[in-house]
């Protein structure tokens, strides 16, 4: 017991350490796999827009669909207060698409999108929702391709003041059938 409270007191002393400290960007790839264990910080310096994911299907020889919001919201019940796995995984989903648009604002022009690791888990993310949402219909067949898009959303702002920050290319279903 006196070893787990050890760690838990040198979590917090690195917490209050890293808060106290100036902030520094760390770019080894080994170092973002650590993001997850820290707390960001930033979203109580001001109210500003929010990164949201949109996706659209297409089935085979049939046009796009609208673009549809992806906003992870859970269900509340009494008995989440103890045992909470789906909001859990609801916000790491939605902490995940801010990683990204963090990752997209710090990316400089000879670095490829396509490279970023935040790129690649929106795109399995991307993926596993357009099967999903393909289930939920009436037709029997996977969607042909999907496209998905990251857009900063203002709170209080109307439409035309949500700018598009990524638009991914087509995604072939075929691509992940492996």
């Amino acid at each position: 017991m006196k070893l787990t409270a050890l760690f838990i007191l040198a979590y917090f002393a690195a917490i209050f350490v890293s808060l106290r400290m100036r902030r520094k960007d760390v770019h080894r790839p080994g170092m973002h796999l650590l993001r997850a264990f820290f707390p960001n910080w930033r979203f109580y310096h001001a109210v500003g827009h929010r990164p949201t994911l949109e996706i659209r299907l297409r089935e085979k020889d049939r046009v796009w669909q609208a673009w549809q919001p992806y906003f992870p919201r859970a269900r509340r019940r009494i008995f989440a207060l103890l045992h909470n796995p789906q909001t859990n995984l609801l916000l790491v989903q939605q902490s995940l698409v801010e990683h990204l648009a963090g990752d997209l604002a710090e990316l400089s022009d000879e670095d490829e999108v396509t490279d970023l690791v935040s790129y690649q888990l929106v795109l399995r993310l991307v993926h596993e929702m357009a099967m999903a949402r393909q289930a939920g219909t009436d037709s029997l067949t996977s969607p042909a391709s999907y496209q998905f898009r990251v857009r900063l959303v203002h709170p209080f702002g109307a439409e035309d003041d949500n700018p598009t920050v990524l638009i991914s290319p087509t995604i072939s279903n075929r691509k992940f059938a492996a």
